[in-house]
């Protein structure tokens, strides 16, 4: 079973790491926000979410744009992952890199994690969502990744599959920065 505040202390520890990242154009960044929605998510909807604040202390209307971008990855996660059970395959879906599209505040960052329990046939199955927004893109999705191959919620391919298919620039970078210590 994950626990939340363990994850929590990842994520953190993760943004305060970004902001030494060499190659991080963005390293005054240093807070956001991080949602995590556990399992339940099937296709009746999806089920509470935990989303926490990260990093320094920000001004609750940046805390809000943050948790507002964090929110959309993961609806939009969410229903792209619904559509795929009608023509495609809910395997497929892994990253909000797919259905990014900045010119309408659609960022990357996001992560969905298919479970063992996935039934295209039946149409049944269900999924974890992960997203962080606040930082540089590819970094918000590298803390996702990262995280989630911390408390074993994703495999090395998964992995592999979500930083290949974004092209992440940053994220071996924070990984091995993130194992060094």
């Amino acid at each position: 079973m994950l626990d939340f505040h363990e994850l929590h202390k990842t994520v953190n520890r993760l943004v305060d790491l970004s902001t030494k990242l060499d190659s991080n154009p963005k390293k005054a960044r240093s807070r956001g926000v991080f949602r995590y929605i556990p399992n339940n998510n099937t296709i009746r909807g999806l089920s509470k979410s935990h989303a926490e604040s990260v990093g320094r202390k920000a001004p609750q209307s940046e805390l809000n744009l943050y948790a507002a971008i964090s929110s959309e990855k993961a609806n939009r996660l969410f229903a792209h992952w619904l559509r795929s059970f009608v023509g495609g395959n809910p395997l497929d879906i892994f990253s909000s890199w797919q259905t990014r599209d900045v010119d309408n505040k659609m960022y990357g960052g996001g992560i969905l994690i298919n479970h063992d329990d996935l039934d295209i046939e039946k149409v049944e199955g269900s999924c974890d969502i992960f997203t962080f927004s606040g930082l540089y893109e590819p970094v918000d999705e590298s803390i996702g990744v990262i995280a989630s191959l911390e408390h074993d919620l994703i495999s090395g391919i998964s992995a592999r599959q979500i930083v290949e298919f974004s092209k992440n620039p940053k994220y071996q970078e924070l990984s091995e920065k993130f194992h060094s210590i």
